[in-house]
């Protein structure tokens, strides 16, 4: 079995002091800082002792070297006394006083006793205590169990307040803990297979005295009397109990706090791995029923990782193959084989009523949105092709344009009507003058008589629906019908 280490702190009650020791806090040495947990117990006094008993192969005793400490002796079981000098010129803490690893197994008692030195000083301060105990061989290891105070393994008898939380509850394990001020109050633990037993509960200056007995042996006394309240601190603790049951009946000896917080059983297993009690073997039944429980669940295992794994398949694929309603064919695609935003140029032909010479047009040649109107001897009139339309003349024309020097008396017209033997005039004062469109959806009386009224009014009624067409399907940001917009139909 394994080798097991207990620190012990100088408030634990299990370390008796005489009464010339002073337990030291730091608002009693500033030094108190630097001493394990922040506390420590010191004489000055010449024959004063501490005792400690223990079960155990090692012990370890810790404290400070100071420049006004003396010396010292330690004995173990009444012989072979140690004479330590704890004197240093510079003050040292936490460091080892005095140590012995060559204990047989068993139960020791250590006895501390200050001698001090005239020339130096006859001060010595106690930090902390540590022994090691070893049940059977090396190899083994510790299985620790926490008995809370709350479990049925305590049984309280007398005026435990156990149904009321104390108003210090917070610092106790778990927040619950058990207290009486009742003398001869008494709680019981009982517990099975354990090789160590430690006790946990409170100390300070509203403790008192009480008492301990394990498994019906000797009765040992303590005292948790303290400077300071120190909670979750070992009252009680002892080793090699031996497997079997176990029962600790602690008793409150004065009218003063006795808390319990929790207990914790320690049990060592063999080299094999056994703990305590527990060395009988499996039967052949028991046995076979755990192999076939341990197969029957790894093939339920496998079943489901199996089906978990084709029905998420499935559900991914029943998602990969969802129907996209806005994607109808696989991108990238083209609606329409033109791109009406691509720039292009196109040739106005001439019309079929009108002798007036082409136009070219090209829409790169400038950024504004209409085109400036041509000089008279660049006017055209008639249906002009879009650069889809493959050179076909229909319904979108270009607006027939006429010098406003012919507007005034052609036809008794003043919307635009033109003289035909103008057409083919060379005055240059005609050539330069700006051109006007003819206005769309005249009226029947406003225009032309005769066939050449008829067919211009047509034609007026043709450009404006195919100008409504146009504006109709702009807006609906379709498609753009026709060239480019910086080319005005109508002006």
């Amino acid at each position: 079995m394994p080798k097991l280490t207990t620190f012990f702190d100088d408030r634990v009650p299990m370390i008796t002091f005489d009464s010339g020791w002073i337990p030291t806090i730091s608002t009693q040495d500033d030094a108190a800082g630097y001493y394990w947990d922040g506390t420590f117990t010191s004489t000055p006094t010449d024959n004063a002792t501490a005792q400690l008993t223990f079960t155990g192969t090692s012990v370890w005793v810790y404290g400070s070297k100071r420049v006004n400490h003396g010396t010292f002796t330690v004995e173990i079981d009444g012989t072979g006394a140690t004479t330590v000098n704890g004197y240093s010129p510079m003050s040292q803490w936490q460091q080892l006083l005095y140590s012995n690893s060559g204990l047989s197994q068993g139960q020791h008692t250590i006895v501390i006793t200050n001698t001090g030195n005239v020339s130096t000083g006859s001060w010595l301060d106690f930090d902390m205590i540590k022994f090691e105990t070893t049940v059977g061989d090396d190899s083994g290891s510790w299985l620790t169990s926490v008995i809370q105070d709350t479990d049925s393994a305590f049984v309280y008898s007398g005026s435990w307040n156990g149904d009321a939380e104390p108003s210090n509850a917070a610092f106790f394990s778990q927040g619950s803990g058990h207290t009486t001020t009742e003398t001869n109050d008494q709680v019981t633990l009982t517990f099975t297979v354990g090789d160590v037993i430690d006790l946990y509960g409170t100390v300070g200056p509203s403790n008192g005295q009480y008492s301990v007995q394990l498994d019906g042996g000797s009765i040992q006394h303590f005292n948790a009397t303290k400077p300071l309240p120190q909670y979750q601190m070992v009252i009680y603790h002892e080793s090699n109990l031996g497997s079997g049951n176990h029962q600790l009946v602690v008793t409150n000896m004065d009218p003063m706090e006795l808390s319990i917080d929790y207990a914790e059983v320690k049990t060592a297993s063999t080299s094999s791995g056994e703990f305590g009690l527990c060395k009988t073997s499996l039967t052949p039944g028991i046995a076979a029923g755990l192999a076939i429980l341990a197969f029957t669940t790894l093939v339920g295992l496998l079943s489901g990782a199996y089906f978990f794994r084709r029905w998420r398949k499935e559900e991914v694929d029943a998602y990969r193959n969802a129907a996209k309603p806005f994607d109808l064919m696989p991108a990238p695609h083209k609606i329409f084989p033109y791109d009406p935003y691509e720039p292009h140029s196109a040739a106005i032909t001439s019309g079929h009523y009108s002798d007036i010479p082409s136009l070219s047009y090209n829409a790169n040649e400038s950024n504004s949105h209409s085109e400036p109107r041509p000089s008279f001897a660049q006017t055209h009139s008639g249906p002009a092709s879009p650069p889809w339309s493959g050179g076909q003349q229909n319904m979108y024309s270009a607006p027939t344009y006429v010098a406003t020097s012919e507007v005034a008396t052609a036809g008794g017209s003043q919307y635009g009507g033109r003289r035909d033997d103008l057409a083919g005039a060379d005055d240059q004062s005609a050539a330069d003058a700006p051109l006007l469109p003819l206005a769309p959806n005249r009226r029947a009386d406003s225009g032309p008589s005769g066939s050449q009224g008829q067919a211009q009014r047509k034609q007026s009624g043709f450009a404006e629906q195919a100008r409504r067409a146009v504006t109709t399907a702009r807006k609906m940001s379709l498609v753009r019908v026709g060239p480019p917009p910086d080319y005005n139909y109508t002006q």
